[in-house]
């Protein structure tokens, strides 16, 4: 099992959503956690080592620091939003 680190950002847009919507986000952090290549609904990123995984509307951006087995979550944020920056 991997490391999951979440950066501030993420955390104070997690903390913005309504509560199932939380739960929802909870739920796929822990599966990329688990399994964070082969996790439903994951795409590398072109381009850039970095990984999304899609929450309905909302994204998770992450990379994967394989030799330490961490998952380093860096944005997360409705689609739009996300990919004006990647």
């Amino acid at each position: 099992m991997y490391t999951l680190l979440i950066d501030k950002n993420a955390e104070r847009f997690i903390k913005k959503l309504d509560k199932n919507t939380r739960l929802r986000i909870k739920d796929a952090l822990l599966e990329i956690q688990e399994t964070p290549f082969s996790a439903s609904n994951v795409k590398k990123l072109s381009n850039l080592n970095l990984y999304r995984k899609r929450v309905g509307d909302i994204r998770i951006i992450y990379e994967i620091i394989e030799g330490k087995l961490i998952v380093h979550v860096i944005k997360i944020g409705f689609r739009g939003d996300i990919y004006k920056r990647y």
